[in-house]
């Protein structure tokens, strides 16, 4: 705490007017060391509330550094995320396109054995009608050998006969 210190001039002479003059210092005196007091507590208040809002700051710096490093580390993070994204994300485009080019081989492979199909059944259907047409001739011409096996064996017969 500070004191100050405070010279009182005394006159050498009693007046009656100046005895009343330092009677009224007296409660002004008091009432300076009261305000004096007050202020004294007022600064030492101001103090504490200074060390504490210090104390605060320190701490916020602390958790403000805390907070840096956590958001470097998230901001490293992301950005590895960020690239292994873009790895996978060109990967899977290359096989994507790959795929596609896959794809479209065997449509194109696809469209190719059902024309194929298609004709295999036409060139089938022909067959069948040739196989049954042949069927035909070949029941015909069996039923000529069979009418022409009897006129020969009745030949033979009026040959033997005669």
């Amino acid at each position: 705490m500070m004191t100050i210190e405070k010279t009182i001039k005394i006159r050498a002479y009693p007046d009656e007017n100046l005895g009343n003059a330092s009677k009224s210092k007296l409660p002004d005196e008091k009432n300076n060391r009261l305000e004096l007091a007050n202020k004294d507590a007022l600064l030492e208040e101001e103090k504490s509330r200074s060390l504490e809002h210090l104390k605060t700051i320190v701490q916020l710096r602390e958790s403000l550094k805390n907070e840096q490093g956590k958001n470097s580390d998230l901001s490293k993070s992301a950005f590895e995320l960020q690239a292994k994204l873009y790895k996978l994300s060109t990967s899977e485009d290359s096989q994507l396109v790959r795929i596609n080019a896959q794809l479209e081989d065997e449509k194109k492979k696809s469209t190719e054995l059902c024309k194929t199909i298609e004709q295999l059944t036409e060139n089938l259907k022909q067959a069948r009608y040739i196989s049954s047409a042949l069927e035909k001739k070949i029941v015909e011409q069996d039923a000529k050998a069979t009418e022409l096996a009897e006129m020969l064996r009745k030949i033979s017969s009026i040959a033997a006969g005669v």
